[in-house]
């Protein structure tokens, strides 16, 4: 999403370099701080889990959000509110959670965390590879749309296997 994020708001939106530049580095800067806030919830009172969850669902309806293309700056501004939000309710909880699997057992919580950062970064290489084709062959919404395919694919996933999880994360 990010590699076509600042082009959207230039081509489609009709920015300006300056504005879409400073508005694409406001929502980075919130976006990596709200993990503070969202780890926070998680650990003192939703639970990583519940917590994680509702990030999940939050950035994907984010992600579709940018993705019906209403090409207004307001619906911009709330799509990245919503994307900032549940980037903060869920990246932090995901990380706590990796941890809790293994605690007490160094090794494993190292190839643990391991396998955690290059799923991220080979998903991440794979959407960076992706997503500008789609926009180029299919326009601007397909790509974001994708994007919230992605999460709501793993937040079923999540569900679905959820329950060998249970004595992870729990509420405190």
């Amino acid at each position: 999403m990010q590699g076509i994020l600042l082009l959207y708001m230039v081509q489609r939106l009709g920015f300006g370099d300056k504005q879409a530049n400073l508005l694409w580095g406001t929502f980075a800067a919130i976006t990596y701080a709200a993990p503070a806030v969202g780890g926070w919830l998680g650990d003192a009172v939703l639970g990583s889990r519940r917590t994680m969850l509702m990030g999940g669902i939050v950035l994907t309806l984010g992600y579709a959000l940018l993705g019906f293309d209403f090409g207004g700056q307001m619906a911009l501004f709330a799509a990245l509110s919503v994307i900032a939000l549940g980037n903060g309710l869920f990246k932090a909880n995901a990380a706590n959670l990796v941890r809790r699997i293994y605690e007490g057992d160094d090794a494993k919580i190292d190839v643990a965390f391991t396998i955690y950062y290059m799923s991220i970064n080979v998903g991440s290489t794979f959407s960076l590879l992706l997503t500008p084709w789609l926009q180029q062959r299919f326009g601007w919404g397909p790509p974001f749309f994708v994007c919230s395919a992605g999460l709501a694919f793993g937040v079923l996933s999540y569900l679905l296997f959820r329950s060998r999880l249970q004595h992870i994360g729990s509420a405190p």
